[in-house]
């Protein structure tokens, strides 16, 4: 077996280790789990397979309200992107068109794959169309105490009424507190300004008995991969040491915004000497994450090593 095969191996099943939760109840997804779900169901929606998008695109829904990091304006736009093509599988003219507005508004320059829409298709037609209109009034969002907002992947506090919009609140310590979509002229709902709030996901009923009533995926004729549990421990290992250097990460711009505030705004509260024990928190914390993440990473490679010499054996 190749090096390059063993590789690809040990990825796939390093990420088959973290799935999201699908029973109801308090939840927990990162950035990457709501693009993978969303890069699935674009992908699903090009093969024209109903069962998978549908799958995929109530994942992502799950992802979007049980993030525990914000996101990037590239993730924002391609979840709206998604929806715009769960809108259209239904023939939902108006809410693809809002859908569509609402990933161009953040991504303005964005050309639809000729996979997913090619020229002369109504789907390209909605697209272009979308890109023809330009929305400009705007509403002013209420911002929960001592938090920021995300809206569409930037900071501020307006978003375009007319569109849907990608909103997280985020605390003054970095921690994300509420992700959601806000429907137009839509406004935070009341657990966003609660500082006890758990993001919580509840399935839809609605969904589980259509997908029932689908006929059944096709089964997977390709040859089936023996499983090596040194090959299981070393994508574990990589995907736990990719998460802690994203949480390092995470944490220490949080770090480095409440050190910035501090010296360079004078906005420590009113409390000067708990901030700055909140500030070496975080560097603690920040220096901690950076230390795990580079040791799971050398076991996640050590193990990798004695899978490929024991593949050559």
């Amino acid at each position: 077996m190749s090096v390059a095969r063993s590789v690809l191996i040990v990825a796939v099943l390093g990420l088959a280790l973290s799935p999201l939760a699908a029973s109801a109840g308090e939840c927990d997804a990162s950035s990457g789990e709501l693009l993978a779900a969303t890069n699935t169901a674009t992908a699903a929606f090009s093969a024209m397979d109903e069962h998978a998008f549908l799958t995929a695109h109530d994942e992502a829904r799950q992802a979007l309200v049980c993030l525990n990091e914000p996101l990037a304006a590239a993730e924002v736009a391609a979840y709206h992107r998604m929806e715009a093509l769960a809108a259209f599988f239904e023939d939902r003219r108006d809410e693809a068109m809002l859908s569509f507005g609402a990933a161009l508004s953040v991504q303005p320059d964005y050309e639809l794959p000729a996979s997913i829409a090619p020229v002369g298709t109504p789907l390209h037609a909605w697209y272009q169309e979308a890109r023809a209109q330009s929305p400009e009034a705007t509403q002013e969002l209420q911002v929960p105490e001592r938090c920021s907002l995300l809206v569409n992947g930037a900071l501020g506090t307006r978003y375009t009424d007319e569109l849907p919009a990608i909103v997280q609140v985020i605390e003054w310590n970095g921690a994300v507190r509420w992700s959601g979509l806000l429907e137009p002229h839509d406004m935070l709902p009341e657990e966003a300004f609660s500082d006890t709030y758990t993001p919580t996901w509840t399935p839809d009923a609605a969904l589980a008995a259509r997908l029932a009533a689908l006929p059944p995926p096709a089964e997977d004729d390709s040859p089936s991969v023996s499983v090596n549990p040194l090959m299981v421990g070393a994508g574990g290992a990589l995907v736990a040491s990719g998460g802690l250097y994203l949480a390092s990460m995470l944490s220490r711009s949080s770090w480095q915004r409440a050190a910035d505030r501090c010296a360079l705004e004078g906005a420590c509260w009113d409390d000067p000497v708990s901030e700055q024990e909140n500030i070496d928190a975080l560097r603690r914390r920040t220096n901690g994450l950076s230390v795990a993440s580079a040791g799971a990473g050398a076991v996640g490679v050590g193990l990798g090593v004695v899978v490929l010499i024991r593949l050559d054996w």
